[in-house]
């Protein structure tokens, strides 16, 4: 038995025509929209990747700026201490000035003594 064919004939008149039409007005705008969607998704996209890496940088320049920051009061303090040692160093080398105070250091230190005297060494200089 042979399967009867069906056969089917499209009507050519003005209301098919026009319904075609439609649907390819139809099909035509949906394309549009599909590919606008793909714009504004592709947009987003982008602006989303510009966003991201604006916020990257901004935090990048703010562990930058805290790091040189810590760097500065390191530096500071290191400039304070310099500062000090300088002042010592130069009231010491005012102090070396004064022939008296060098006469002195060098009998405490170095156990130098006038002519006539004696010097004695206690037990609690020996430790020193």
């Amino acid at each position: 038995m042979e399967p009867k064919r069906k056969q089917i004939r499209v009507l050519n008149n003005e209301y098919f025509q026009a319904k075609q039409k439609e649907a390819r007005l139809q099909a035509k705008r949906q394309k549009r929209q599909q590919q606008r969607s793909l714009l504004h998704l592709i947009c987003m996209a982008i602006m989303g990747l510009l966003f991201t890496y604006g916020v990257i940088r901004v935090a990048q320049a703010y562990l930058q700026i805290k790091e040189i920051k810590q760097e500065t009061v390191v530096a500071k303090r290191e400039l304070k201490r310099t500062q000090a040692k300088n002042d010592r160093l130069k009231r010491e080398v005012e102090q070396l000035k004064d022939t008296d105070y060098v006469q002195k250091i060098i009998r405490s230190q170095y156990f130098y003594s006038k002519d006539g005297e004696t010097i004695y060494i206690l037990p609690d200089d020996a430790k020193d």
